[in-house]
């Protein structure tokens, strides 16, 4: 253990503020741990938004290229969400983050036009008609839980119930 490294996270009303455990500083935060801001004196508004921007940015430089539908969709899932996978794991967007990252997606695809197919279809696989497009929401459920999981199982825990997810006995 790197005591000099190493620092414990408090929580808000924390009364050991300030204070070191056996040489260990304790902090409110914010402490980057993995590229994932720790602790509650984060702006996770900030985290999300440079997220966001750098999405944005990638999608402008493929705009300018003539891609086909299936094309944009797999730039959306290769280079625009892939930004955001271990975010996504770690901590939960709000609701109009979400809905921000998904106008982005949609506008990219679409062009900054109309939608012309409904997004439920443009969800559903190639196979079934549709784009293949993620469903965000889902997405995220399904990369917080594999993450729950991975962790549960890595530390020895049986039966684990993680948000959003059911086990079986």
């Amino acid at each position: 253990l790197n005591v000099n490294k190493t620092v414990f996270l408090l929580f808000k009303d924390s009364k050991q503020q300030g204070q070191s455990i056996q040489g260990i500083k304790s902090s409110l935060g914010p402490e980057i741990v993995l590229g994932i801001p720790q602790g509650v004196t984060w702006d996770m508004e900030t985290f999300w938004e440079n997220k966001i921007t750098k999405m944005k940015n990638t999608f402008l430089v493929w705009q300018q290229r003539s891609l086909t539908l299936s094309g944009k969709v797999y730039i959306v899932k290769s280079l625009g969400l892939s930004n955001f996978n271990y975010a996504f794991e770690c901590r939960s967007p709000k609701k109009d983050t979400i809905a921000r990252i998904e106008t982005l997606v949609r506008k990219f695809v679409w062009s900054n036009k109309r939608s012309l197919v409904n997004q439920d279809i443009c969800k559903q696989p190639v196979c079934m008609g549709g784009l293949g497009l993620v469903d965000l929401s889902n997405y995220i459920k399904s990369r917080t839980s594999t993450h729950c999981l991975a962790a549960a199982k890595s530390s020895g825990v049986n039966g684990v119930s993680c948000p959003g997810t059911t086990t079986k006995s």
